[in-house]
């Protein structure tokens, strides 16, 4: 993640960590903000000995380990009940993912040396930085993951993981899906499916989580999740060698109810699938058109045999 190629990523975990252990364990009427740099940048430079914490929150971790990784940050097997523990391996830079970081290795208790004031006048150690806590934590998880209220294009995050997307008119995202049991390919087009501002470079994060949650969480009939042969990915058929095009498509349901229902009941105040069609709000990161009816019918599958 130091290399100079993932600059955007780690600016990105900076602005993560800083933003959300603002906001835990404290209360509600005011936070304490962590703050880049060390304790002797401050005058800080007296050791009074240490203390063992929790590195990784388990409110922190978990959705984002779920979501990213496919995988449980903690034991419990609640909402994602057949997803695995998280367990080290090896991350993939490419993709912009470091499932590394939900695994054992980087998330036991840290040591963290305290230090008292070493300079001659007090007024030499700047106190901590206070400020208004005008969020819970739930809200803050959403602000950071979930798509909820992006504070503004600007925020590194938004900055992460893709290059500008192509106009409208020429707007494509392709799913493929593998079939053992036929050796056969489908796949579909979902751009269509979507609105066009979701393109837009501004949008870049909120379009790479509607990709990783489509792939991380649909699932029909037939297909085994835990297996990452037997899942959806992005991608078509030609490119993973089935190019043979059948002379008859198939339909799949194109947003299964579990998929959509935590999504449109939390983000858009309505129980899917009776959402209606409303228009977007790109500006508040609020894409509720994808709740209605208009993006969610059956869809035609394209169906491709090996190739030769």
């Amino acid at each position: 993640m130091f290399d100079p190629s993932n600059a955007a990523a780690l600016k990105a975990y900076e602005f993560i960590t800083i933003a959300l252990y603002a906001q835990y364990p404290l209360g509600v009427k005011e936070s304490l903000h962590l703050e880049l740099g060390r304790c002797a940048d401050n005058n800080y430079t007296k050791l009074r000995g240490g203390q063992d914490v929790d590195w990784a929150p388990v409110q922190l971790m978990e959705e984002i380990c779920q979501v990213k990784c496919n995988c449980n940050f903690t034991d419990a097997r609640t909402s994602s009940g057949q997803l695995p523990k998280c367990k080290d391996e090896p991350d993939d830079p490419t993709a912009a993912k470091w499932c590394s970081l939900c695994g054992p290795v980087f998330n036991k208790p840290i040591r963290i040396n305290l230090f008292s004031c070493g300079a001659s006048k007090y007024t030499d150690c700047p106190g901590p930085k206070m400020t208004p806590a005008t969020k819970d934590w739930a809200t803050v998880l959403k602000d950071l993951y979930l798509w909820d209220e992006r504070p503004s294009t600007e925020d590194p995050i938004n900055k992460v993981l893709l290059p500008p997307a192509a106009p409208a008119s020429n707007n494509t995202l392709f799913f493929y899906y593998k079939n053992p049991a036929f050796n056969r390919c489908g796949d579909v087009d979902a751009a269509p499916r979507m609105p066009a501002s979701l393109f837009e470079p501004q949008n870049a994060l909120e379009l790479q989580m509607y990709i990783t949650a489509t792939e991380q969480l649909y699932h029909v009939k037939g297909m085994d999740r835990p297996n990452p042969d037997l899942k959806l990915h992005q991608g078509r058929c030609k490119d993973h060698g089935y190019s043979t095009k059948l002379p008859y498509n198939t339909t799949a349901a194109w947003a299964p109810t579990k998929l959509m229902s935590a999504a449109c009941d939390a983000r858009c105040k309505c129980v899917y699938p009776a959402c209606p069609d409303v228009p977007d709000d790109p500006n508040a990161q609020r894409w509720c058109s994808l709740c209605g009816p208009k993006y969610n019918a059956p869809i035609e599958i394209a169906l491709w045999n090996p190739t030769g």
